[in-house]
């Protein structure tokens, strides 16, 4: 588990492979969870202090969570911003996270 116990669930609650979810379907779950909006905003405040952090692997996290196997520390944060991100600036948040497509 990682320092981060909010994305720690989330991975676990959306994106496990063992859901058999679809990442479709996962992500589909996660904007429905989004709509909350005391866990949107803590999960919010949550994933800024991970991209923010850097000393946090999101490439050690997807392996840790059997996620993603991603090749770089790069590939596995675009895969973090695709699935964790984006939902979330679907639903308006936006903050300077340094995320590596933050604009």
């Amino acid at each position: 588990m990682s320092k981060f116990k909010l994305l720690d669930y989330l991975i676990g609650s959306v994106y496990a492979v063992d859901l058999g979810l679809s990442e479709d379907e996962g992500q589909g779950l996660y904007v429905r969870m989004l709509a909350n909006v005391d866990w949107r905003s803590r999960i919010s405040e949550e994933i800024n202090l991970a991209f923010l952090d850097t000393n946090f692997s999101w490439k050690a996290f997807f392996d840790e969570h059997g996620l993603y196997a991603a090749d770089s520390e790069r590939e596995a944060r675009i895969y973090a911003e695709k699935i964790i991100l984006e939902p979330l600036r679907s639903k308006g948040e936006k903050w300077d996270d340094g995320s590596l497509t933050n604009g």
